[in-house]
């Protein structure tokens, strides 16, 4: 017998705590940050950013656009037969810095057409294009865009059979009066380009900009002909800076362009923090329209709760009137709101959340959800989904979210996309870093229009893709750390019927034949990847393992160390299991107890607590 030592017993216990459950959370919130050992990193199965802007396509399948660390730089990620797979479109411009821009946008027609808008150097907006975002090989095809952009995306029940409409932002004077604002209504060449000849400009001065990083998404919807706008102005009635946010909203007719109605809707609280400031993006309104084209708008505001409008003449803004019913119900400071409206018409916002009062200690920001189901007379009560850990953040956190629906068919489930921009004012304390991009972006989704919310797995997106295929789970336990010249067999199983697992040495001191492992004379980390491709029922899947090769050499603790047993045979005393022979054959070569009995048993004094890594 022959017992050895290892420094990392403790840690694969440790790592045996980490797993994450991904059923539906009753707790809220749903995800902390700054990350513990208990948080996953997003998406299960991926450790690189999963991207701040979503887009689904007509079967389902996810798009993933721009991170805050320039992962995603060049590329949009999605699933390819079960896996993530990078569609590179890095050729098309030079988009350096644009992977990392947390207002970029995304969208996809019903044609799986797709749009997205990055910022790139020099502030210079590019529209990114393809004819068909399926295909293996998509073709790209780019556009400037003079200002900053925002796409329509697929939030409610707008027309999703035509192009987009893109609103732009362009700096045109000093501060106060910068932001032109213009509207495209793109159609389509029968090239595969795009044409964007048809604008109209909307705010010629005055319009705050748009930088879409926290909610604010749905800025524009169109339906049935007409496309409806909404926006904020940063000067009072009379022309002069405020701190008070106008509310602007218009109807354009989509084949003349000529606008049917635009005018100022209401005046909401802007930057109470600064008194001779003007008002800013905080405040941004958004808007939506329901399946019976009753066009939807609740106001930005920045402190306040949001004041929510609802028009009551058809596909206009109108009409629109205020319901006299704020979000969240309670009374307390909020800013950045966001709206989706799903398939039964119940409204859904999320929003930054003061936990606090407003501007002062003890002030910690999170991410706060509520609905309004169809018949109800008032908002739910505020969910709170990610929120600061209140033990390490002395002041606030500062968390950016993104809300988005996919086309499940009758379920449209909702996506809640979240990160912590950090801090450079020294107010998280103990925490990993201090400025942006400090932690990681956990994607949670509702599945029950709300009720209840969890954190996303590739599995769980998978399940929602509508190709027929069934999702393969692989199950691959962890490897325990070994030494050099160590020879172990690995057993991963799959769920697929059928189908069996391969094994691949991804890096590492370590060769591989079949399921058999041989650990190399090297040290470091070896990575082992378990996976199957799939096949016409089932999804590819692959699991990673990694474990650490040992530095120093095999330690017995046991050898010659006192030994006791039951019973002796003849010669084969207690001590021969750890005289360092491990021939194991050979009466006097080997311990043995001279019976088969139930009662009897070895020992071995190993003289002080050890760690035990292989016996």
């Amino acid at each position: 017998m022959k017992l050895l030592s290892g420094v990392w017993w403790s840690l694969l216990v440790l790592l045996g705590l980490l797993s994450v459950s991904t059923t539906a959370h009753a707790a809220f919130p749903v995800w902390t940050y700054p990350p513990h050992s208990q948080q996953p990193i997003q998406v299960e199965g991926v450790d690189t950013p999963m991207g701040l802007a979503i887009a689904f396509d007509s079967k389902n399948r996810p798009y993933f656009l721009a991170d805050r660390t320039g992962t995603l730089t060049g590329k949009i990620r999605t699933l390819r037969n079960g896996l993530w797979h990078d569609i590179d479109y890095s050729s098309t411009a030079d988009w350096t810095g644009a992977g990392d821009k947390f207002y970029a946008e995304i969208a996809i027609d019903n044609s799986n057409a797709l749009y997205a808008s990055m910022s790139t150097p020099g502030n210079t907006w590019h529209l990114l294009y393809s004819p068909d975002i399926t295909v293996s090989s998509p073709v790209f095809h780019t556009y400037d865009i003079l200002g900053i952009a925002n796409i329509e995306k697929n939030m409610s029940h707008g027309d999703n059979s035509n192009p987009p409409v893109i609103l732009e932002w362009k700096a045109v004077g000093p501060r106060e009066d910068r932001w032109r604002l213009r509207v495209y209504i793109p159609s389509k060449n029968s090239d595969g380009t795009l044409s964007l000849s048809d604008t109209l400009t909307l705010v010629q001065t005055r319009a705050e900009a748009h930088f879409s990083h926290s909610g604010g998404t749905p800025s524009v919807v169109s339906k049935n002909g007409k496309i409806h706008v909404t926006y904020l102005q940063e000067r009072d009635a009379s022309g002069n800076p405020s701190n008070s946010s106008r509310i602007w909203v218009a109807t354009i007719d989509r084949a003349t362009k000529n606008i049917d109605h635009h005018a100022h809707l209401a005046q909401t609280h802007g930057y109470p923090e600064r008194p001779h400031s003007w008002a800013d993006n905080h405040s941004m309104p958004v808007i939506g329209i329901t399946s019976t084209d009753t066009v939807i708008v609740l106001l930005g505001t920045h402190g306040e709760t949001f004041p929510y409008y609802k028009a009551t003449s058809t596909n206009t803004t109108s009409t629109l009137t205020n319901q006299n019913s704020n979000v969240p119900k309670v009374n307390k400071a909020t800013t950045y709101v966001d709206l989706v409206i799903d398939d039964g018409d119940t409204l859904h916002t999320s929003y930054r959340t003061y936990t606090g009062p407003l501007a002062s200690p003890g002030l910690y920001r999170g991410v706060g959800y509520s609905r309004r189901p169809r018949s109800a007379t008032a908002w739910d009560n505020e969910k709170v989904l990610l929120a600061p850990d209140v033990e390490v953040f002395t002041n606030h956190a500062v968390p950016h979210q993104r809300l988005f629906m996919d086309r499940q068919s009758g379920r449209r489930n909702l996506y809640l996309v979240g990160l912590d921009e950090g801090s450079n004012q020294g107010i998280c304390h103990n925490c990993p870093h201090q400025l942006f991009s400090a932690y990681p972006t956990p994607l949670i989704s509702t599945t029950d229009g709300g009720s209840s919310w969890s954190l996303m797995t590739r599995y769980d997106l998978l399940g929602r893709i509508n190709d027929g295929k069934t999702v393969q789970r692989i199950t691959f336990p962890a490897i325990p750390n070994k030494y050099p010249n160590e020879v172990f067999y690995l057993n991963a199983t799959t769920d697929a019927f059928g189908l069996t697992v391969s094994y691949e040495v991804v890096s590492g001191p370590a060769t591989l034949v079949g399921n058999k492992v041989t650990v190399g004379t090297g040290t470091g980390e070896v990575v082992i990847k378990a996976k199957n491709s799939g096949d016409v029922t089932y999804y590819a899947d692959e699991v990673t393992q990694r474990f650490q090769v040992a530095t120093a050499a095999i330690s017995n603790l046991a050898q010659g160390k006192p030994a006791y047993q039951s019973v002796t045979l003849k010669y084969s005393v207690a001590s021969r299991a750890v005289d360092g022979n491990t021939g194991g054959s050979g009466e006097g070569q080997v311990s043995h107890t001279k019976e088969a009995s139930a009662e009897n048993w070895w020992e071995v004094d190993l003289g002080s607590v050890s760690y035990i890594d292989n016996i």
